[in-house]
């Protein structure tokens, strides 16, 4: 699943003002800066409306409602971005929205999911109702666990990368140093083993 959680309408400085189009994500963001802003400075065109206009035209109400609902965002995140499509010559279709956004909510809602916000360290949209968020808590720690271990194995990795460099720069006559170094390689391995179960036997939650 790409990037994820709460969806508002925050502004963002374009250097031409300020445009309000929630659903953009990260990445979109920095596109518009990087790329798509000086393209419209370089025409001599004011920026906002631009983007909009830009934005709105290719923009599906199906697809749009779904993301913001993929991220945990409500209804009125979406809402504010067909107001400002209906405000251009390409309007949004709000029943599709709507219809996009409660797909994007039932499969957000749901412990999978729960699993992975636990795994990246992100809270339970409010989008999810009481029932469905009780349902998603047990999977939610799960996901933090995972986590946790995962960061762990990486850390146990990088740390026997780093005996294993310094296994090849010992000399022949360091066997005391090989000998320690050897040893403690291998209770990393004895450790990342017990993680790797820890880690399956998550899965199987």
């Amino acid at each position: 699943m790409g990037y994820r959680g709460h969806v508002i309408a925050y502004p963002w400085r374009l250097g031409f003002g300020r445009c309000r189009l929630s659903s953009f994500d990260h990445w979109e963001r920095l596109t518009m800066r990087s790329v798509v802003l000086p393209v419209l400075a370089a025409l001599g065109l004011s920026g906002c409306a631009e983007l909009t206009e830009l934005y709105c035209s290719g923009a599906d109400g199906y697809r749009l409602g779904e993301r913001v609902a993929a991220r945990g965002g409500a209804f009125s995140a979406v809402e504010q971005d067909i107001a400002a499509c209906n405000a251009t010559a390409s309007p949004l279709n709000a029943e599709r929205a709507r219809a996009g956004w409660q797909a994007g909510r039932a499969a957000y809602c749901t412990p999978s999911n729960a699993f992975d916000l636990g795994v990246e360290r992100r809270v339970i949209g409010s989008i999810c109702s009481p029932a469905e968020r009780a349902v998603m808590e047990r999977s939610y720690r799960s996901g933090r666990l995972a986590g946790d271990i995962r960061r762990d194995i990486r850390d146990l990795r990088h740390r026997q990368s780093e005996i294993r460099s310094q296994l090849a720069a010992l000399s022949k006559d360091q066997q005391a140093e090989r000998a320690r170094l050897l040893a403690e390689l291998l209770r990393l391995d004895l450790r990342r083993d017990r993680l790797d179960r820890r880690l399956w036997l998550l899965s199987l939650r």
